[in-house]
């Protein structure tokens, strides 16, 4: 995952919605392509057994916080903090 989608997550701009196990659906305030995203979904995976998968209970509420911060316009005043 690129910085600028990092910076994205970070603030708010973009989060996943889950779907099938591992496999989440790209979602943001902006058109995914202008933020360099070409495809509608992500699956996450590790080539290493031990580690765990990603938590979909954290980026669930990371999606809620998302989408509260948007519709509240709470997140208008973020960079304020």
């Amino acid at each position: 995952v690129s910085v600028d989608l990092c910076d994205c997550f970070d603030t708010l701009e973009l989060w996943f919605e889950p779907g099938v196990p591992n496999r989440y659906r790209f979602a943001s305030i902006h058109p995914l392509e202008a933020i360099g995203i070409w495809k509608e979904f992500i699956t996450f995976h590790s080539s290493n057994p031990r580690l765990p998968s990603t938590s979909s209970e954290y980026l669930s509420i990371h999606a809620a916080c998302c989408r509260i911060a948007h519709l509240s316009r709470a997140s208008d005043h973020l960079y304020e903090l």
